[in-house]
Formats: C-alpha cells, sequence, structure tokens
C-alpha cells in the first residue's frame, strides 16, 4: 500500500456589516495580510432613504448624564412626536435608560422597554408588537446598544421609522479590558480608541442599523451626544451614513419624512 499526505491549508471567509477597519479585525483573527483578500461592498440601498443627523449641545458622558438628563430628554421627546412610525430609543445603559425615562413624556405612544433579563418569549412578543401594522397607536421601543433589540434584529419597512442612539456604549472598564488597552498601545500605539471607542462606536453602528433593511425602506438616525461630533468618534461610523449635524433633529425629521 502506498500512503500519501496531502496538507490542507485553511481558509476562511469572513462577512459582517461591521468589520471594520479591516485591518484591526485582520489582526485580531490572526490572519496573515499575504493570504487576505478584502472586498467591501457597498450598500445596494439608495443613500436618500437614509438621514443621519448628529446632535450636540449635551453630553451622556457619566459625569455629565443628570445635568443633561432633562435637555436629552427634551430633543427625544420633539424627535418622537415628529416621526411618524415606530421608533427605537438606544442607550449605553439600563440605569441611563431609567434616568431619562423619568423627565420623558410619551404618553401619545405605546412604550415598549427592554428589560434587563428577558427570555426568548418576551422578546419574540415585543418584536411581534412591533411589527403589529393594526395597533391604534406608534410604538416607541426602549433598549440599550449591545441588547437584544439593537442587533441581530429585523424590523423593516413600518415596523421601524427611526432609531436615536443617546450616546455611545464604552465597554466598562475592567482587568481584561485594561490588559487589552496595553497590548493595542503597544502594538498600534492607540489603545484608549481600540480597546473602547472602536467596540463603543460599533454598538452605535448595529443599532443605526435597525431602520432601511430594503430598498424601499426609509428611516432616520439620530446621534444624541456631543461626541458623536468629534472626529475621533465619527470616523467609526459606516461610511454610507454621511451624517450632518442637527440642532433641530425634530425638525429635518419632518422634512425628510414628507419628502417623499
Amino acid at each position: 500500500l502506498e500512503f500519501r499526505r496531502v496538507l490542507f491549508r485553511s481558509a476562511s471567509v469572513s462577512i459582517s456589516a461591521t468589520l471594520s477597519p479591516t485591518w484591526f479585525y485582520r489582526d485580531r483573527c490572526g490572519m496573515a495580510i499575504d493570504r487576505v483578500d478584502e472586498h467591501e461592498v457597498a450598500s445596494p440601498f439608495p443613500p436618500e432613504n437614509r438621514l443621519v443627523l448628529v446632535v450636540g449641545g449635551v453630553s451622556t458622558a457619566l459625569q455629565h448624564r443628570l445635568r443633561d438628563r432633562d435637555a436629552v430628554a427634551e430633543i427625544l421627546e420633539r424627535t418622537v412626536a415628529a416621526v411618524p412610525g415606530n421608533l427605537a430609543i438606544f442607550f449605553n445603559s439600563f440605569e441611563h435608560l431609567r434616568e431619562v425615562e423619568e423627565a420623558l413624556p410619551l404618553a401619545d405612544r405605546e412604550v415598549l422597554r427592554q428589560g434587563p433579563a428577558m427570555d426568548d418569549g418576551e422578546r419574540t412578543r415585543l418584536l411581534d408588537r412591533m411589527r403589529d401594522a393594526s395597533a391604534p397607536r406608534h410604538r416607541v421601543l426602549l433598549g440599550v446598544l449591545g441588547g437584544l433589540f439593537s442587533e441581530g434584529v429585523d424590523l423593516p419597512g413600518a415596523a421601524l421609522s427611526a432609531v436615536i442612539v443617546v450616546g455611545p456604549a464604552l465597554p466598562p472598564p475592567s482587568f481584561e479590558r485594561q490588559l487589552l488597552e496595553e497590548w493595542y498601545e503597544t502594538r498600534f500605539g492607540d489603545g484608549f480608541t481600540l480597546a473602547y471607542v472602536l467596540p463603543g462606536m460599533t454598538r452605535v453602528a448595529q443599532a443605526g442599523g435597525r431602520v432601511v433593511r430594503g430598498p424601499e425602506d426609509r428611516g432616520l438616525v439620530v446621534l444624541v451626544c456631543q461626541r458623536f461630533l468629534r472626529h475621533a468618534w465619527q470616523r467609526w461610523l459606516p461610511s454610507a451614513w454621511e451624517p450632518s449635524r442637527s440642532r433641530r433633529p425634530w425638525e429635518d425629521a419632518v422634512g425628510f419624512f414628507t419628502a417623499r
């Protein structure tokens, strides 16, 4: 009998809407640069069907949250009233969600809330409620970034007309995160950005991606926090978004949804 040894080199295909920057994720996955082919595919949906607004003048940083709570609530209240359909508002934590909701009147909307320990059945029922076109009132979903409803769910068409993101969701400090920051600083010279800012902004991009799920959909994304105006943060947003600054997002929302 003749035995032959055949060596096969492994291969993989990695696809994601949030594999950016590719050099960072390529390095994290241990992929040799000479064995990688990168292809970036543009969004197939008309760019005019999405409006991305950035609202400054308020801060969602921990030390400023209570100071700016009422101002944030007013921005949310007016913007919600200007959107003719369902919305989702995502916060960076359940604590921040509760703080702002206390000052946020939404009497004319059905309010759906993400809980900190929802099971699959509760999640499904809430999503079904968002998709229910027979509901007598438009709905507002209050949730958190990186949670059950800001990633991996599909709410096409009238199920979701707008997403409001209240601040970036930086990972909480931990010993592991500290080690990552030190490693990224040694390897790339920008430890804080790669350990905190990049994952926080990736969650923002994933949340904003809940709207415009098809070629006929129109959707609004509103980013509320002065940090979103800084290039160091905004450069991690999807290139297809083309964000613009807005001082009165509720007025821009009316213009967007009436210009059909």
